[in-house]
């Protein structure tokens, strides 16, 4: 009983998928590799909105040793749109505006 129960719900989800326009887009919208495939990388969130400082301490602690090099990359905490088109499609972490100061650290704004 519960088996003809599931395969009725498994039946009726495929076919509502078939009725659905399933496209991707052409392949040059497709980044070769993300940033992520080399460099060396530390995740790191924020609670709340607004400018925030990464250390210098920070960075050489986290084996970065030239802070003029790092870059910070993210979607900044917006919410990324549910419906696929060429116009708000991000393939890959978009770089996030930083500045960096005289004393080594880092500033950026990113949403909480």
């Amino acid at each position: 009983m519960n088996h003809i129960i599931i395969l009725r719900t498994l039946l009726s989800a495929f076919c509502i998928l078939l009725s659905l326009q399933l496209t991707a887009l052409d392949l040059d919208h497709y980044r070769s590799e993300s940033v992520l495939a080399s460099g060396r990388w530390v995740k790191i969130s924020v609670s709340e909105s607004g400018l925030h400082r990464i250390t210098a301490a920070s960075l050489r602690k986290w084996g970065f040793n030239d802070p003029s090099k790092v870059r910070i990359f993210g979607y900044g905490g917006k919410r990324i749109a549910d419906a696929l088109t060429a116009a708000n499609y991000i393939d890959d972490l978009p770089q996030v505006q930083a500045r960096h100061c005289s004393d080594g650290s880092v500033v950026f704004y990113a949403v909480g």
